[in-house]
């Protein structure tokens, strides 16, 4: 996800303190954006180590990897995006200075506690990361009247809830695998790449491909974004094979649509714009997959990391 320049502070507003404005706490995705990069650099070798049995026995493990890649990784970066992008949305500065290193701080903390933490201390300082973040985004927003994108903070406040109902599994309080929680953290990423790329797709091929004819239908829009949140609903709700291979091919298919509108063939000299296509391509595969694997065709595992791996992951190197 590429965040927009933003502009400085609005005219008529107070300069905060010089070492408040230092250019690493100016905007969010300075810090959020090397931090995910590092933590990447570290937690991934850290895992496939683990996974071959060359690390002992430790906080390194499954749900740690998942829980991780997620509410780590993957949220640092929707972090560093939108602290960036909703302050040019609405014309109002978002978190910085102080503020955005006290986000900053709640992140390297849930990473912390995570290595071995009271389970009660990884829980609060984990889960308030995304709901502080959340908080700062729709007060901005609402505060704007920037109502076309409230469903982005609400996407927000859903993943906090997953990582809170991820928390209260582990512990045993909720009856529900903390996978599951994982897995419907994953899948709001996905609806939330879907949302974001449409808007940004039609428009970067235009001006990055000079003569493409790069173009989004509303109606199709909308029909791929509920189909993904259908899917998800159904994946998590334990639906019938039946119920997930019809809805997975039928998501696949409306994005896939949407995906040839962009006219991805006319990026291949812009490996900036063909990345982004092959990463859209990827969640159409994902979400087939993920139908698939309802009929027991592939697993659910391998259409997860489809999803997480190739179109997450992928969308947010362009």
């Amino acid at each position: 996800m590429r965040a927009q320049p933003a502009t400085d502070p609005l005219p008529g507003r107070h300069p905060a303190p010089a070492s408040a404005q230092a250019p690493l706490w100016r905007l969010g995705f300075r810090p959020f954006y090397l931090l995910a990069a590092a933590f990447a650099a570290a937690a991934a070798p850290a895992w496939v180590l683990a996974y071959l049995g060359l690390l002992p026995h430790g906080p390194v493990n499954l749900l740690w990897h998942v829980h991780e890649m997620v509410f780590g990784f993957a949220v640092a970066v929707v972090a560093g995006f939108l602290l960036t992008a909703v302050q040019n949305w609405t014309g109002l500065p978002t978190p910085r200075g102080r503020s955005l290193q006290a986000l900053v701080l709640l992140w390297i903390g849930g990473r912390c506690a995570a290595l071995g933490a009271p389970a009660l201390l990884y829980a609060v300082v984990d889960v308030a990361f995304l709901f502080a973040l959340a908080g700062a985004i729709l007060r901005l927003l609402l505060r704007a009247d920037n109502r076309r994108n409230l469903p982005i903070g609400l996407v927000i406040v859903l993943l906090g809830v997953c990582n809170l109902a991820f928390h209260l599994a582990l512990q045993g309080v909720v009856p529900v695998s903390p996978l599951a929680s994982v897995h419907g953290a994953i899948l709001l990423l996905v609806l939330l790449v879907a949302i974001v790329g449409g808007r940004v797709g039609p428009m970067f091929t235009r001006n990055g491909a000079p003569g493409s004819r790069a173009r989004n239908l509303p109606r199709l829009d909308l029909a791929s974004i509920v189909s993904i949140a259908a899917l998800g609903l159904c994946w998590l709700s334990g639906a019938p094979g039946w119920a997930l291979l019809a809805i997975g091919v039928l998501a696949a298919l409306l994005n896939g649509a949407r995906l040839v509108l962009w006219d991805p063939l006319s990026t291949l000299r812009a490996p900036l714009l063909w990345s982004f296509h092959l990463s859209y391509a990827m969640l159409v595969a994902g979400l087939l997959a993920l139908g698939l694997a309802g009929a027991g065709v592939v697993s659910g595992s391998a259409a997860l990391h489809l999803l997480a791996a190739g179109a997450m992951t992928g969308m947010i190197g362009p």
